[in-house]
């Protein structure tokens, strides 16, 4: 993993670099989505992945939320085109985001934009802590993950902290519920193994809440 996000890092810092060159930078050739692709292409992700959908033309409260999450930025009124490639679960802190813009003398100035606004920990489960953007011609890259230092694989090949942490010690404390498929009255069946049902026949005081997709 760390082999993979050094390779990753090392992109944007040669992308970084190109942006000094003194010689005009040509326009990257391709949509963005080809573009993101050729670059998981050649730097494979362990984790399961894919690109998130983010429609430019979406003004509805969730497709400014989208935009805002993905790029932020507020409006998409200097961009043309943007790709977003993260992690389809919560427990992995990555995301790859390349965007082109209309003016490319506006390109650094985005790509800050994008580095102060994003929010590196946006996931329920994991934080970033490593964030690099950079605008070379009309293109911005932004990459940030997660250098995992502080983790280890354990149960199910899920990271988890190396270093204990101190006991929750809360009886009515709120538990953040996984789980397959939820009914609308709370009922879920989970992953088979029956450990969050067991803990809550234990402490059955504690407030619950899931996330789930909205199929």
């Amino acid at each position: 993993m760390k082999k993979w996000i050094g390779l990753l890092l090392a992109l944007a810092v040669l992308f970084s670099l190109s942006a000094c060159r003194k010689k005009a930078a040509e326009p990257l050739s391709g949509t963005m989505a080809e573009n993101v692709d050729k670059i998981m292409a050649a730097n494979p992700a362990e984790f399961m992945g894919g690109q998130m959908p983010v429609d430019l033309q979406d003004t509805s409260e969730e497709g400014k939320w989208a935009l805002k999450s993905y790029t932020g930025l507020d409006s998409a009124e200097d961009i043309s085109d943007v790709a977003v490639y993260e992690p389809m679960t919560g427990s992995q802190a990555f995301s790859l985001v390349l965007v082109r813009v209309k003016d490319a003398s506006q390109s650094q100035a985005i790509a800050r934009q994008m580095k102060e606004n994003i929010d590196p920990r946006k996931w329920v489960c994991a934080g970033a802590d490593q964030v690099m953007a950079a605008g070379y011609g009309d293109a911005v890259l932004f990459i940030m993950v997660d250098s995992l230092d502080q983790v280890a694989k354990g149960y199910c090949g899920i990271p988890e902290p190396i270093a204990d942490g101190p006991l929750a010690d809360d009886p009515t404390g709120l538990v953040l519920m996984p789980g397959m498929v939820f009914d609308p009255q709370g009922h879920r069946i989970g992953y088979g193994g029956g450990f969050y049902d067991k803990f809550l026949e234990r402490e059955p005081n504690h407030p619950k809440v899931a996330l789930c997709y909205d199929f």
